[in-house]
């Protein structure tokens, strides 16, 4: 079996969806190409760990801020089962907020006001990870997508050196956002090739 979560919130310029079907096996390292504690005053992300394996999970939070500050790291210790990081039991989950609005821990003082990538490391057990983006200024909007699973291989990692965008509009009041990501431990160079449908010209931004 495999199961989709949808949530709908209705706003001033109508629906606005959170779709998630997360990766059923999860991984020992998850990442978050974009996660915000209320950036601009605007915008928020919500994100929940859940543990995939059949033992406890200790997971550490990377915050790694868009603005090249230094990444800060998120692990308590003497949780039960861990030695350090946030102890998930088997087919648990938690959730990390700007606030603890509805059970959520708070992310890190000193994520207020950021815009960052995430990596979520397992020092033990398997883990899968959602996140929902949305407003704090009064709007109602609601996005989401599922972590990226980093593997020590092409058959069992989330990322690529080749990746395809099947759609991307700027037009009529849509839009879409591209957010990379580089979770490894070495520099990453990107280029990225836009193809227009209707007049077959490319555009590459590098």
């Amino acid at each position: 079996v495999n199961a989709l979560l949808v949530r709908d919130i209705l706003g001033s310029a109508g629906h606005s969806y959170s779709i998630h079907s997360a990766n059923a096996a999860g991984g020992t390292k998850v990442t978050l190409p974009f996660v915000t504690n209320n950036f601009n005053n605007t915008y928020a992300t919500r994100f929940t760990v859940a543990n995939t394996g059949t033992t406890t999970a200790c997971i550490s939070v990377q915050y790694a801020f868009v603005d090249g500050r230094p990444s800060v790291t998120d692990s308590p210790t003497g949780q039960g089962g861990c030695t350090n990081g946030y102890a998930i039991p088997v087919t648990g989950q938690v959730a990390f907020a700007p606030t603890t609005v509805d059970g959520a821990l708070a992310m890190l003082a000193s994520t207020a006001g950021a815009m960052m990538a995430a990596p979520i490391t397992a020092s033990s057990g398997t883990i899968t990870v959602g996140a929902d983006a949305y407003y704090t200024n009064g709007n109602r909007g609601l996005a989401s997508y599922d972590g990226f699973v980093v593997g020590d291989s092409a058959a069992n990692s989330d990322l690529g050196t080749t990746i395809l965008i099947p759609i991307a509009i700027k037009e009529d009041g849509y839009f879409s956002q591209i957010l990379l990501s580089n979770p490894n431990n070495t520099a990453a160079n990107a280029t990225i090739n836009y193809l227009d449908q209707n007049t077959g010209q490319h555009y590459t931004v590098n």
